[in-house]
């Protein structure tokens, strides 16, 4: 008696909610893997390997200075520091960014190195004339806009309301 109602319930329940699960979580996920599988097997081998013994971009000061030529170095503030990677980034410029740790403003130290010089002088000139942009022109607070609008409203007059209910019948 037991195995039949095991029987029943097996193929009336388990079957279809197993059949389900496999047609909407496992076949995906099987052909993600097997998309991403065919992606990286056309991806050149060299431009890996590469990848892993020359860094470019962003690393840290010791894979910096383990390169070939020599490093340069600027110090910056932390606004900066997103404008910096952007031009760097653009020029391909490979760098590092240190945090001083004992200053009360903390003081970043950027070293930087490529290939030719011309790149550096780009970097370091674009750099500086965005920072010049945006002194000369700051972008109004908007904190301070909104105060502005909050004491604008707070002073106009409110007409009292007043609520009457009247029953009707």
């Amino acid at each position: 008696m037991n195995e039949e109602i095991s029987k029943e319930v097996f193929t009336e329940v388990a079957q279809p909610a197993a059949r389900f699960a496999w047609q909407h979580i496992g076949e995906p996920a099987v052909s993600d893997i097997l998309n991403a599988m065919k992606t990286a097997a056309t991806y050149p081998v060299r431009k890996v390997a590469d990848n892993i013994r020359n860094p470019k971009g962003e690393m840290s000061v010791k894979k910096l200075l383990r390169k070939d030529q020599g490093a340069s170095s600027v110090d910056i503030s932390e606004l900066g520091l997103k404008d910096f990677r952007k031009i760097a980034n653009k020029y391909g410029v490979d760098f590092a960014i240190t945090k001083s740790q004992y200053m009360d403003p903390p003081k970043y130290t950027v070293f930087f190195k490529a290939k030719d010089m011309d790149a550096i002088t780009n970097v370091i000139n674009e750099y500086t004339a965005k920072q010049l942009r945006k002194q000369e022109n700051p972008k109004p607070s908007l904190l301070a806009a909104l105060q502005k609008f909050k004491d604008l409203v707070s002073k106009i007059p409110h007409k009292a309301q007043e609520r009457r209910k009247e029953q009707e019948r």
